[in-house]
């Protein structure tokens, strides 16, 4: 028989080796608590790890058990279209369509603007789903010469984002191809060529401000290889541009240059998803709230942000309660409203309303059962006129109005189909309410 090692061992060699064992658990434990705390060596390593592999695993299973629900296969070729580069035409099979819950006795009054994953239109609806205006542009006479590559592949086939104007024109958004201006019959007015991505905001001049994006190399990010740098770029009314600000370099020369230690591996550093240019309501609650600055969304610094573009330089920053957020706005009532994609720490999502200031939480819709939301790679959000929320589940082409005591009172989704065989719901990349006398 063989001895056991156990017995061996005399109690005085047992005791010192269950004190060492001891010992370095709370070496273990201790070095635990200052890696997270001051970030030291191996965190950013750890953290990046982590994020990549937490969203694809909540996506995978929340993706599954959301098309599962729906007695749709789960193929191979549609997890990998989830966990692709974002932006995809549709995420999940066809099911529901149109309107779906109206409550007309509690939803505001109104129509709707969006644009969706099928094709380079933008779309204004009645609140029974009924269509009555859309635009389109075709990218190849709008940008004649247009060649797509790599990446940028497909980024013509629909408008990421765009607005309703007062003329009853639009300016819409090719993703990383550039912006163009429709009247009202959908003649282009003019087109600005440029990396364009995600969001563009009319200013009361009449003009526009538009996020672009380069492709350099930055030393002191990654000095081998390059990165997306994201811009905020001015444009006159008639499309010319005025200037841009690096965000980078805003962040920079700001007191929140630390932040940028947080930026994850890959070239896709910011991803800044949306930007608003701040009217001054709010500049009594604090002076970085001053007319003329603008309020960003940083995914990939998980951050909210004001840049002054006079002073190209981030004069207010806060980040901590949300993971991967989307489209945040400033409230008249001085809070903060955003969409966040994955801060409950699971496959869901929620949206947040807090102040600013003290970052208390004052509102939240999702995350919890009952409250199904869930987006991972984009999404929006709107405070209409009468105290509900308008949300997007923008992955699963899904729109719902929430009151404050949180009824769903308005549901949407997009009718339109997506995918090469034309059997995904397409992408709802953009909702907003608007009056009835904008058409």
């Amino acid at each position: 028989m063989g001895s056991n090692p156990e017995r061996t061992l005399s109690p005085a060699r047992r005791a010192l080796r269950t004190t060492l064992f001891a010992a370095a658990l709370a070496g273990a434990g201790a070095y635990g608590f200052f890696l997270h705390r001051d970030q030291v060596f191996p965190y950013r390593i750890a953290r990046s790890v982590y994020r990549a592999v937490a969203s694809r695993g909540e996506v995978r299973r929340f993706h599954a058990a959301r098309l599962s629900a729906t007695d749709a296969p789960v193929s191979p070729e549609s997890l990998k279209q989830i966990e692709s580069l974002p932006y995809l035409q549709g995420y999940r099979p066809a099911t529901a369509k149109g309107v779906a819950v109206y409550d007309r006795s509690r939803a505001l009054e109104g129509l709707n603007f969006f644009t969706s994953g099928h094709a380079p239109v933008a779309t204004l609806m009645d609140m029974e789903g009924a269509v009555l205006k859309t635009w389109t542009a075709d990218p190849n006479k709008v940008f004649p010469g247009l060649v797509l590559s790599g990446h940028d592949r497909g980024c013509d086939r629909f408008f990421r984002s765009a607005r309703l104007l007062p003329d009853g024109g639009v300016v819409a958004l090719f993703e990383q191809i550039g912006l163009v201006r429709l009247d009202a019959a959908s003649h282009p007015v003019w087109a600005f060529r440029a990396r364009t991505h995600h969001d563009v905001f009319p200013d009361r001049s009449g003009g526009f401000w538009v996020l672009t994006r380069e492709m350099r190399t930055v030393a002191e990010v990654r000095p081998d290889d390059p990165v997306w740098e994201d811009f905020v770029a001015q444009l006159t009314p008639e499309g010319r541009l005025v200037r841009r600000v690096s965000i980078l370099e805003a962040f920079r020369r700001s007191a929140y240059a630390p932040m940028l230690t947080r930026l994850p591996p890959g070239p896709d550093v910011f991803h800044t998803n949306s930007l608003v240019v701040l009217d001054g309501s709010l500049a009594g609650r604090s002076p970085h709230f001053r007319e003329g600055n603008i309020l960003l969304t940083i995914r990939h610094l998980d951050a909210v942000a004001v840049l002054d573009p006079q002073e190209e330089r981030i004069v207010w920053a806060l980040s901590g309660q949300w993971r991967l957020p989307h489209g945040a706005r400033l409230l008249g009532n001085g809070h903060l409203l955003l969409f966040d994609n994955l801060g409950s720490m699971r496959a869901s999502s929620r949206v947040l309303e807090l102040d600013p200031l003290t970052q208390e939480v004052l509102w939240r819709f999702g995350g919890v059962s009952g409250e199904d939301l869930f987006s991972e790679s984009s999404s929006f959000v709107q405070r209409l006129s009468n105290g509900d929320t308008l949300i997007g589940e923008s992955n699963f082409g899904r729109a719902v109005e929430v009151t404050p005591d949180h009824r769903v009172v308005w549901e949407f989704v997009n009718p339109n189909r997506a995918g090469p065989k034309g059997d995904l719901v397409a992408t709802l990349y953009t909702l907003d309410r608007v009056p009835r006398n904008r058409n």
